[in-house]
């Protein structure tokens, strides 16, 4: 049985994606300690399988703003051409990627 913390959780994830354009977006719900342990675990996992990927870190002011927000971020994300979307920002974070998705023509 492993346990990993959310640094670890984070950095598999992060070790685990790919990249079409070598542009990661990560999206952390409310800046706490706990959710930026995520998303930094994910950016370290990121940079050590791919160091030339850009990895963008952005975190929402709410977990469950998901109409407004979720979509707003999802936007800034597609306009930065990010085709890998993490999200440690609950029902903010779920439309997100689902947007994401849609937008650059990709499966969940």
């Amino acid at each position: 049985m492993f346990c990993f913390n959310k640094r670890g959780k984070g950095y598999l994830a992060g070790l685990v994606s790919s990249t079409r354009n070598q542009k990661i977006g990560a999206l952390g719900g409310i800046e706490i300690v706990s959710v930026k342990r995520f998303i930094n675990g994910f950016g370290n996992g990121a940079k050590h399988a791919c160091p030339s990927c850009q990895v963008l870190c952005e975190y929402s002011e709410s977990f469950s703003n998901v109409n407004n927000e979720g979509n707003t971020k999802a936007d800034m994300f597609a306009e930065a051409d990010v085709d890998v979307l993490f999200a440690a920002a609950g029902g903010t974070g779920s439309v997100a990627i689902k947007k994401l998705a849609s937008q650059v023509d990709i499966e969940l």
